[in-house]
């Protein structure tokens, strides 16, 4: 049990690093009642501050993204997808065609490792995309309902 919670928290720890290295924090920490090295700090596992239940649902929500919240989930194995923002729809062909590229860059990254194994990026990289192609297949489903 103790091991699975640890694999659990690492899991967590390293969805906050790529958060951080992939958002501006400069423009969310405000939206949040932060200062952007608050924020920053509550994404390091290597600092005291902790990331609050209500901040990551409000990240969430504010980013677009739920690549932090994906983590904790994918602990009960459950994988979410948020409905895409307020924007407009894309075209039906848009859609198709994006997750066809979703799914080619899977492939090509897969294809690119030396003996399936991959390093983190790459597996952060296919986790990314592969949730992408999953956001992309419920905006087709919902389009097509």
């Amino acid at each position: 049990m103790a091991e699975r919670l640890n694999v659990r928290q690492r899991q967590f720890e390293q969805a906050c690093r790529l958060f951080s290295r992939q958002h501006n924090m400069f423009r969310l920490a405000p939206k949040l009642g932060l200062t952007p090295v608050t924020l920053r700090n509550k994404l390091n596992p290597e600092q005291p501050h902790v990331l609050k239940c209500a901040e990551l649902v409000a990240l969430t929500e504010l980013s677009d993204d739920p690549l932090i919240l994906n983590s904790v989930l994918n602990g009960l194995k459950v994988v979410t997808t948020p409905p895409s923002s307020g924007a407009p729809p894309p075209p039906l062909t848009s859609l198709i065609l994006a997750h066809a590229l979703d799914t080619g860059e899977l492939s090509r990254v897969l294809l690119s490792a030396s003996n399936d194994t991959l390093r983190r990026a790459q597996r952060d990289d296919m986790l990314y995309t592969a949730h992408m192609g999953i956001r992309r297949l419920a905006d087709l489903i919902h389009r097509l309902q």
